[in-house]
């Protein structure tokens, strides 16, 4: 019985688990399609978009949104210092995108609902500024899904410390259960023991019984 409501948690527990799954994998592709895109991206790329003295507005609309995702102020001035940083490649890629303020995701959705804001649009200016066109959709996407399903992961954690405490008490029981068919597996030795004790004796005592038989016919 205790083994059955075991499997009955572990089943619960897998449903939730695979049911977060399903949601981080509507975004992780985008996610991880975003950081192979900066693959494409290498210094030359870089210095492209910072030698623009006037960028194309969908460069610098880009650019904008990376800045603010990184909590710089919008602006071509600003973008041109994070794009001056040695670390900026590292920093796409290292990116914290599971702690976005929600006021910085409030600022990025005019961005993502922006239909001009997409990969092949931003493309037709520059290959450079669409890999990180591609990035900053990614990070919403990402925070997105992320926060739709963290009540599910917060049950799923409620769930797994359950089936924690369920496995640890079944552990408990099958060690004590052990315990006893081990002590049954001794009784059942020493009875088969004392059986054959008995047999021996019967088979003893028949032997004296005949013997005492052919004493009396020898007298």
């Amino acid at each position: 019985k205790d083994v059955e409501e075991a499997n009955k948690v572990a089943a619960s527990v897998k449903v939730m688990k695979d049911d977060c799954q399903r949601d981080l994998d509507a975004a992780l592709p985008a996610y991880y399609d975003a950081l192979k895109a900066l693959d494409a991206l290498d210094k030359k790329s870089i210095q492209e978009l910072k030698s623009f003295a006037k960028p194309p507005e969908m460069v610098a609309y880009t650019l904008e949104a990376v800045c603010i995702l990184f909590g710089s102020k919008p602006s071509w001035d600003e973008s041109k210092k994070l794009m001056n940083d040695s670390n900026f490649l590292k920093n796409l890629e290292t990116y914290d995108k599971d702690n976005i303020p929600p006021k910085v995701i409030k600022q990025i959705k005019k961005f993502f609902d922006n239909p001009d804001f997409t990969p092949d649009m931003v493309k037709k200016v520059s290959s450079a500024a669409m890999c990180l066109c591609m990035w900053v959709r990614a990070m919403y996407m990402y925070d997105t899904v992320a926060k739709t399903i963290a009540p599910k992961k917060e049950a799923l954690k409620g769930a797994e410390a359950e089936l924690n405490e369920v496995q640890t008490k079944l552990a408990a029981k099958q060690s004590q259960l052990n315990a006893v068919l081990a002590k049954v597996a001794e009784l059942k030795a020493t009875l088969e023991a004392a059986e054959k004790k008995k047999a021996d004796l019967i088979a003893q005592e028949d032997r004296c019984k005949v013997q005492l038989v052919r004493a009396d016919q020898l007298l």
